[in-house]
């Protein structure tokens, strides 16, 4: 075999564990719909979904159900705003 591709092969490996590894720690984004409209805490718009980041779906929920969360153009605005 040659270097490059055992090089290549140790740093896709080196990859997969370090994802494998921090998977748990990540936060994922999370829609939570509700049946009734509800109004964005950063806009005041009525939305039937609110988003936000949190490591697991219950953590989610709680998020929303203490006020946080953002509707979809808020939640996109933030995430441009930090790119």
């Amino acid at each position: 075999m040659e270097k490059k591709e055992k090089d290549l092969k140790t740093f896709t490996f080196g990859v997969v564990e370090l994802v494998k590894k921090y998977k748990k720690k990540m936060e994922k984004n999370y829609d939570v719909a509700n049946s009734e409209e509800v109004k964005c805490p950063n806009c005041n718009w009525e939305t039937p979904t609110l988003s936000t980041k949190a490591k697991n779906k219950k953590k989610a929920l709680e998020t929303i159900l203490d006020g946080g969360g953002l509707c979809a153009e808020c939640y996109v605005e933030m995430i441009d705003d930090n790119v």
